[in-house]
Parts: structure tokens; C-alpha cells; sequence
């Protein structure tokens, strides 16, 4: 099992009680002028007193109780995750990525500790063995949980041997020798628009338009629960959806992000500012 250096440093633990409670506080409108005086000197990103106090807020729950365990392969030397990772690391502090190496998962107790899951990974694939009962009954425990998660390109196959998360991830890219007996999933290579898709849904606001090079484009996928599609991309095959929302058997929210295999793709402005926006949302339910 090949390891990146640094992989190995502890996973960041919740803060509880006091803290956490404060972290989850937020200040509604009528306070948002009395307590100006309050906030801290520095530099905000949003103008306005009451957005520096949601600013304030959102900072206090990502550095002061959530933890996110970010788990990826180096997907054929292209190392998709790791480059969305570095793209959005400074604004997420309580993150923790780790590449290639499955033990993350029985590192801590992911059903007690872990807040979302963020997942890029397939397995069996990349040379790299597939997460054994250990790590599939840790993932399963969080999910029996409620937890989210975040599935970014493949990862609706990343615990793909397992029928519990087969069903589990809602939209699942289907492996050539699929257990189930499915066709196989695909992805021609053009160049390709995702926008988001004509529903109600709050992320469908949100969201923004993503216009790439020529990449892989995740199609043929199986629906293993009922879904709302968020985004979509039509090219020369047909429309395919490229964004969805589903609930586990438990109720935990699942979504999955399919574009992002090369470089140019998942280090572009409109894709990380998507990613960033999904996990700003799970993390608030």
C-alpha cells in the first residue's frame, strides 16, 4: 500500500461541550448591530456586520468542532482528490485528507467523531488493494449513523465489493465486473457544460455553471435510491446528470459530484467553488 509523507498525522478530534455549543450558535438579525463591537479585528470576506458575524460563525464550527475525513486514490497517477484538497484545505482547517491508504478509516470512530465524509476513491483500482472488512464496517457504522457524505467522481464505487453501500450511494458507477450483474458504466471524453438542473431544491441556487476542457464524463450510472438530480450536462450522447442528492436506508444525505478527473477539471474556479458549496450545506444540517 503506497502512502503519501504526511499521511500519517492524527485526525484531528471534536471539540465538545461548551466549545461545541458556541460553535453552533448563530446570531439572529436583531443582534447583528449590538454585537458588532464583539468581532474579532482581521480582515472578512463579506461586508456588512451581520455577514461578518455569519462569517465569524461558519469559522468558529470549522475550526472549533468539525471534523472531515477526505478520502481518495491517486485515481491513475491523476490524483484528482489531492488537487481538490489543495484547492480548498485553507478554508476547511479540521480536514483531513489521506491518499491511498485505508487505515483512515479505523483511525478514530467515525460515527462519534466524524462529521462528513468526503470520499474520491474506487476500489480495486490504481493497484491498490480493496478497504478491507475493518474500514467497509467502519464506513458502514457512520452510515448507519446518519452521517453524510460526499462522493466526488467514482466514489459511488469506492466500497463497491459491499452491498450495504452499493445501495447506499444512491448513483453508482458501475464496475465492469459489478457483483450485481449491471452493464458497465461509461464516460466518453469531450469538452462539456455542467449547469445546474430545473428543480426547487436550495443547492440548485447556489450551485454555478462549470464549463470544461475535454475530460472523462460519468454516464450510465445505476440508481440505487430515489434521488434529485442538482446539475446536469448534455453533449453529443444525450443529457446525463452530473449532481445529485439521496438519503441512505438510515437517512444520512448523500451526494454525488461526478466531474473531476484531471488537473484542469478539479483545480478550476467553478469546480472548487461547487465542492466548497456542497460541503458548506452538508455540514449544516
Amino acid at each position: 500500500m503506497r502512502v503519501r509523507e504526511g499521511n500519517q498525522a492524527e485526525i484531528p478530534r471534536r471539540v465538545t461541550g461548551v466549545s461545541a455549543a458556541f460553535a453552533r450558535f448563530r446570531f439572529p438579525v436583531w443582534a447583528e448591530t449590538r454585537f458588532s463591537w464583539f468581532l474579532p479585528a482581521g480582515n472578512w470576506k463579506m461586508r456588512g456586520t451581520g455577514a461578518k458575524i455569519r462569517e465569524w460563525s461558519r469559522c468558529l464550527i470549522l475550526t472549533g468542532e468539525t471534523m472531515i475525513l477526505f478520502a481518495a486514490d491517486d485515481h491513475f497517477n491523476t490524483s484528482p482528490g489531492r488537487n481538490t484538497y489543495e484547492e480548498i484545505a485553507g478554508d476547511y482547517p479540521q480536514m483531513k485528507f489521506v491518499e491511498n491508504d485505508w487505515s483512515c478509516f479505523t483511525a478514530c470512530d467515525l460515527a462519534k467523531e466524524c462529521d462528513l465524509l468526503i470520499l474520491n476513491m474506487i476500489a480495486d483500482t490504481c493497484g491498490l488493494p480493496i478497504p478491507d472488512g475493518k474500514a467497509a464496517g467502519a464506513v458502514k457504522k457512520y452510515c448507519e449513523a446518519g452521517r453524510p457524505m460526499l462522493l466526488l467522481h467514482g466514489a459511488s464505487s469506492a466500497f463497491w465489493p459491499y452491498d450495504w453501500f452499493r445501495e447506499s450511494s444512491g448513483f453508482r458507477w458501475v464496475r465492469g465486473n459489478d457483483p450485481d450483474g449491471f452493464e458497465a458504466s461509461f464516460h466518453p471524453h469531450e469538452p462539456y457544460k455542467v449547469v445546474p438542473a430545473k428543480c426547487r431544491h436550495r443547492l440548485v441556487k447556489k450551485l454555478v455553471p462549470m464549463d470544461f476542457p475535454q475530460d472523462e464524463i460519468y454516464t450510465g450510472l445505476e440508481q440505487t435510491r430515489p434521488f434529485t438530480i442538482l446539475m446536469n450536462t448534455t453533449i453529443s450522447m444525450g443529457t446525463f446528470p452530473q449532481c445529485t442528492e439521496s438519503f441512505t436506508r438510515w437517512g444520512g444525505r448523500v451526494v454525488n459530484f461526478l466531474p473531476g478527473h484531471l488537473p484542469c477539471v478539479t483545480r478550476h474556479p467553478d469546480f472548487v467553488r461547487n465542492v466548497k458549496t456542497l460541503i458548506d450545506d452538508l455540514l449544516e444540517d
